[in-house]
């Protein structure tokens, strides 16, 4: 198996809501996934936007992080982002003139649809606002500039999606690609097992945020499963635990361990010419 991950234009990595990009340490918020695309030879650039911040704020930042690459001497850029971090890319693309300069960008477990579930939460009467009072001091202890807890939980929400995709069409410029990741159960991750139950009812099958149906954008690379009985939660796309699933590395039966997950979606940018 070919492991070299050199691809023609470096990999800017975009998080998701509630934490920072940080890249190493033992709080990284990417798990083993750098050193293992590093390892095998990628570039590698992180997005440093607010883990509370709203789609717009988050996508102004990574404008300056992607004029920043390119001084470095890039012509594009490949992003692949998680979660939320994806709908930021994407309007990054399209509203803020950073298609030109995207060669690619590669959607994990994003709310592309919203959630139902998250209808149903927006819709208790003043709860984002009174939880807003708690998150506002964690998020700037955290080192977000505009941190807004409230409108990036309404931001999950199935309309405000309808209204984003209207108005955030898809640059044909930019190759869009996507992932979804599904728990076998809801106790399969306990860290999102009841969020796993009612996603369930509502929206099927999820990863314990997000639905595989949400989940679905531009070229859908599938769902990642894994070979063990537990499944893939949210947190296990990022290598939560720092470890794999499992030893048995049997690609017909499913994920064996995360980050390999990871590094065969950036070897199949390389034989794209990406």
């Amino acid at each position: 198996m070919d492991d070299d991950c050199r691809t023609r234009y470096p990999l800017l990595l975009v998080h998701g809501m509630g934490f920072r990009g940080n890249a190493d340490g033992m709080f990284s918020y990417w798990g083993r996934i750098p050193d293992t695309l590093r390892g095998r030879g990628a570039v590698l650039y992180f997005g440093h936007h607010d883990g509370f911040g709203t789609i717009e704020s988050n996508a102004d930042i990574l404008k300056d992080e992607i004029s920043s690459i390119i001084q470095d001497g890039h012509e594009k850029v490949n992003i692949i982002a998680h979660s939320r971090g994806g709908l930021e890319a994407r309007y990054a693309a399209t509203k803020l003139g950073c298609a030109e300069k995207i060669a690619s960008i590669t959607t994990i477990c994003t709310p592309h649809r919203g959630s139902r579930t998250m209808d149903f939460v927006i819709g208790i009467p003043f709860a984002l606002s009174i939880a807003s009072v708690v998150v506002y001091p964690f998020a700037k202890l955290l080192g977000d500039k505009k941190p807004k807890f409230k409108e990036c939980c309404e931001s999950f929400g199935s309309g405000y999606m309808e209204r984003y995709n209207f108005e955030t069409p898809d640059d044909p410029d930019v190759q869009y690609y996507s992932y979804a990741a599904v728990m076998k159960k809801p106790l399969s991750d306990i860290f999102m097992c009841w969020q796993n139950a009612l996603i369930r009812i509502a929206d099927g099958p999820n990863d314990g945020l997000v639905s595989v149906e949400s989940a679905q954008w531009g070229d859908f690379g599938g769902v990642w499963r894994s070979v063990s009985n537990r499944g893939i939660s949210h947190m296990d796309v990022l290598d939560f635990r720092r470890k794999p699933f499992t030893t048995q590395a049997d690609y017909d039966e499913g994920v064996y361990d995360i980050c390999e997950a990871w590094a065969s979606h950036v070897r199949k940018l390389k034989m794209k010419g990406l």
